[in-house]
């Protein structure tokens, strides 16, 4: 059975983080049917990064919100579908943790019975092998932005913040404590949430989503990074791709379509490609985020185009951003 060991790597993180945090922005939101009223035309911004804080309380001079307790991320911090061809051995090697840390958490799982579809846990890598739970070592220092948070239609809040990397190394295994802080400055549920972008590279930011169900109005909420670990081993394995172009449309329900194209203008051949697009209001805050998964490759020198649609009204939206990232086919390969 021939593997692409890189193939597999990618998808694991990826597909996994990735469609966990699209669901929990995309699933939550139905919009409605109505002819657009608003001419808004956010201006696009290629390959750059707004300016970030560190991430601060949105609370009144009235009160100070507790600092929450951190839950930590366990050695389960998301899942993986097998695919045609995969193998244990391969996986775990693929998302750098043990075959025995990985058959710990999958307790029960046949190695020769492997099935296209199925479920992984993926521990973190340097989770233990004999409790399956991950060392606290202490994470790569990032910045926050500071996390907002919006009604679901669905109920609930959904609350948004940005992670940017300024620690000059890139950082894979991202997750934040996003806590609730409701009106009254007392604080809400917990949750640890995972990044979207499965390896952060220097200067780069990364959207962080989390939906809190059966809660009234919120404040907003209070986050803090409790893991980051060092990519450095991998960052040879991605490569940055090119966006030529980019333009934004109002569609005839009211909420805003982006179409660019992404050109490899690499000496590489790019292989499953990922585009982040992320729409920000006259606030500069981040009010929603698209990841677009790519299947197909990219040889050198040739260029594809890309369209997505926020989940929230156009006049929501005054500006974009968008990033394209793959996984390079190194000459083993």
């Amino acid at each position: 059975m021939n593997i692409d060991l890189w193939n597999i790597w990618h998808r694991g993180r990826i597909l996994s983080t990735a469609a966990g945090i699209c669901f929990a922005i995309n699933a939550c939101v139905n919009p409605p049917s109505h002819s657009a009223t608003n001419d808004l035309q956010p201006t696009a911004v290629l390959r750059s990064l707004p300016a970030m804080t560190k991430a601060t309380q949105m609370l009144t001079p009235s009160f100070v919100a507790p600092t929450p307790a951190p839950i930590g991320p366990t050695a389960t911090p998301h899942t993986y579908s097998i695919r045609s061809g995969d193998t244990l051995i391969v996986i775990a090697d693929e998302h750098g943790v043990t075959l025995e840390a990985l058959q710990l958490v999958n307790s029960g799982i046949d190695p020769l019975a492997l099935q296209v579809g199925q479920k992984l846990i993926i521990p973190f890598a340097g989770a233990d092998a004999t409790t399956g739970y991950l060392p606290s070592p202490t994470p790569i220092p990032l910045i926050l932005s500071a996390f907002n948070c919006h009604p679901s239609p669905s109920g609930g809040q959904l609350c948004l913040g940005e992670a940017h990397n300024n620690s000059g190394k890139p950082v894979i295994n991202l997750a934040a404590q996003v806590t609730l802080v409701l009106q009254d400055g007392t604080l809400g549920p917990s949750q640890v949430t995972f990044a979207a972008a499965e390896i952060v590279m220097p200067g780069e930011s990364t959207p962080l989503a989390a939906r809190f169900k059966d809660v009234g109005a919120a404040w907003g909420a209070y986050a803090q990074i409790v893991a980051a670990q060092d990519g450095t081993a991998l960052a040879e394995r991605f490569i940055r791709l090119t966006i030529n172009s980019a333009s934004g449309n109002m569609s005839t329900n009211g909420y805003y379509t982006v179409d660019a194209e992404i050109e490899n203008d690499t000496p590489q051949e790019a292989l499953a490609i990922v585009a982040l697009i992320s729409g920000y209001n006259s606030t500069d805050e981040l009010r929603s985020f698209r990841i677009l998964e790519l299947d197909q490759g990219l040889p050198s020198g040739n260029s594809t185009k890309i369209k997505a649609t926020f989940t929230v009204p156009a006049k929501e939206i005054s500006r974009f951003e968008i990033s394209a990232s793959a996984r390079s086919k190194l000459p083993s390969q």
